[in-house]
């Protein structure tokens, strides 16, 4: 499947999870194991234990409950995007912590923005961004992909400068549940053909207007990134440098 300029990496499904140890778009793994085989499979790894977490299962997001409303298409959903927004925009340079998990997998991962520049940590690899070029760099294979940006992606790995911006045509925005300070808001590929993600579920904390959570649904299979921290940087965008990668194979897509 076309996602831009390049095949679309089955994001966090595979090497990706566990995988510091791969680079971010080598997860080629079978689709038919499940995500933390995969993860195990490609990046070559022993069996990891299992996350305990005490936040609400994505079933629960998706199958009803207590906290739970139909799917409410009305403005609202509208307005707590737009003040999401405004207020990661109000942050100006801003860094997030996260941790991404399926199958009760886990890696954690950092990234800084700076406008549209961005540099991320995600288990042992790193990723750099000037705004149009990605440097991907796996010390483990001592080896850097160079891609193009997508700059129509919202996923939070692939492009996290607007990993929060679904202000557009693109996705259509329903009200799942509001109880309290914590509202669900369910984004709706427009075209499901032209988008790799089939809805993607984003958790808002209504109090202090921050993201939750995102939960990516894969055909099924779901992909969960929880934010545990996000909050204005001031410290200077870390860049790559290409002289900290002597000896290592450089790949350029573009």
């Amino acid at each position: 499947m076309k996602y831009g300029n390049h095949t679309f990496w089955w994001l966090l499904g595979g090497a990706l999870l566990l995988g510091g140890a791969q680079p971010l778009r080598a997860a080629q793994a079978p689709f038919g194991a499940s995500a933390a085989e995969r993860a195990q499979t490609v990046a070559g790894l022993p069996a990891a234990a299992p996350v305990v977490t005490s936040a609400p299962a994505v079933s629960a997001l998706t199958a009803g409950g207590a906290a739970t409303s139909a799917a409410d298409p009305s403005p609202r959903a509208g307005e707590l995007l737009r003040q999401l927004v405004a207020s990661i925009k109000a942050m100006g340079d801003y860094g997030v912590s996260f941790a991404v998990e399926a199958d009760g997998y886990a890696v954690e991962g950092h990234y800084s923005v700076s406008d549209v520049r961005y540099s991320m940590t995600l288990g042992d690899a790193e990723v750099f961004c000037d705004g149009k070029v990605r440097y991907e760099v796996d010390h483990r294979k001592r080896e850097v992909v160079i891609d193009r940006v997508n700059e129509s992606s919202r996923n939070i790995v692939d492009n996290p400068t607007r990993a929060f911006d679904f202000l557009d045509a693109q996705y259509r925005a329903e009200l799942v549940s509001e109880e309290g300070s914590r509202a669900v808001v369910r984004l709706t590929p427009v075209d499901g053909e032209a988008l790799p993600v089939g809805s993607i579920l984003l958790e808002v904390d209504t109090a202090e207007m921050k993201p939750r959570s995102l939960t990516y649904d894969f055909d099924g299979e779901q992909v969960v990134v929880r934010v545990s921290c996000i909050a204005a940087e001031h410290a200077a965008l870390r860049t790559f440098d290409a002289s900290a990668c002597k000896g290592y194979e450089f790949i350029d897509f573009r």
